[in-house]
């Protein structure tokens, strides 16, 4: 039997702390009170990429009410996965 990347991956794993059915229930409560909070009004989601750009994503994707996304960039993370302070 060959080892998908997964299944390696998932032996890596001690324990989980939240759940990804925890975290999509919680991407979609929040997605359902912004759009209640934002209905009528406009509404600008921003993400920092490259590392929120999947959880905006799904954020997104349970917002209800028109929308628009934005990206930006942290300067100091251009060439290195260090900050410069």
């Amino acid at each position: 039997m060959q080892l998908t990347d997964k299944s390696l991956f998932d032996r890596k794993i001690k324990r989980v702390i939240i759940s990804e059915d925890e975290i999509h229930k919680k991407i979609a409560e929040y997605g359902s009170k912004l759009s209640n909070e934002y209905e009528g009004k406009p509404l600008l989601l921003v993400s920092v990429l490259k590392g929120a750009f999947v959880f905006l994503s799904d954020l997104t994707r349970e917002i209800k009410i028109p929308c628009e996304v934005g990206f930006m960039a942290a300067k100091s993370y251009f060439d290195s996965t260090c900050s410069s302070g």
